[in-house]
């Protein structure tokens, strides 16, 4: 744990605000605005996983609200060369990205994966922060699930905006996703899985998730020297410490 906290406060790399879906809880917007270096930082608004971006103003109103002065609103459903490239303009410079919900094969079809490798991926690495809530927060995967698939507790999965190796998904007591998840796992080879819960949210920063609030499932099929970890967890629904259990693939 010890170590974990000293990476995370010596990193330079930017961190991923993952919420569960349903209402975004009001400290995590007031925390994603902080955490970007406040009011006047630059915030990048995609609602590209709508079905009309256009309608995702209200997550711009909801920054506003919480005292962000600064936001750029990309909401383009077929965007051109041009658009792009004003939106790498701003991503170079913006400290965090918000990405509401929908369906999260849109983002990626919309800006393109090779574009996404190019354009998106590198900046984390040098202090981007993105908050993605629902399909916002499973495009964040490498390997991400884009839907259920044909047989009950099986999942539909491709590629991801590659910016955690953990396979994400959300509303998940909610909407019984655990079969889903360990489904993707089993089927693409991955580990290590999330399934977080409605009106939750994580943080994961270095590939290692470094902050729970709330209790979600995290599955961590690597070797017990690997995985046996604990964080801090934060929240009403659970305090103090919860060590990350390996839970066996189905």
């Amino acid at each position: 744990m010890l170590v974990t906290t000293l990476l995370a406060l010596v990193s330079t790399s930017g961190k991923l605000f993952l919420a569960g879906g349903g209402k975004t809880p009001p400290e995590l917007v007031d925390r994603f605005i902080q955490h970007c270096g406040g009011p006047s930082a630059l915030i990048v608004v995609m609602p590209l996983a709508s079905a009309e971006p256009e309608k995702g103003i209200g997550s711009v109103k909801l920054l506003e609200e919480h005292g962000a002065k600064n936001t750029y609103f990309f909401a383009k459903a077929q965007p051109t060369p041009a658009d792009l490239d004003e939106l790498k303009s701003k991503l170079a410079v913006a400290k965090g990205v918000w990405m509401p919900g929908g369906v999260q094969s849109r983002i990626v079809d919309r800006l393109g994966k090779g574009w996404i490798d190019e354009n998106v991926r590198p900046l984390l690495k040098t202090g981007l922060n993105f908050y993605g809530t629902s399909a916002g927060a499973m495009v964040c995967a490498e390997v991400m699930i884009t839907g259920p698939g044909k047989e009950p507790d099986t999942a539909e999965t491709g590629p991801g905006m590659g910016l955690t190796s953990w396979v994400v998904d959300t509303h998940f007591a909610q909407r019984k996703r655990e079969g889903r998840l360990r489904h993707a796992l089993k089927t693409t080879g991955r580990d290590r899985g999330v399934g977080i819960n409605e009106r939750e949210w994580l943080v994961i920063q270095e590939d290692e998730i470094v902050e729970v609030h709330g209790t979600p499932t995290i599955v961590d099929l690597r070797p017990k020297k690997d995985s046996g970890r604990e964080l801090a967890t934060a929240g009403k629904a659970r305090s103090g410490r919860r060590r990350l259990s390996p839970i066996s693939g189905g």
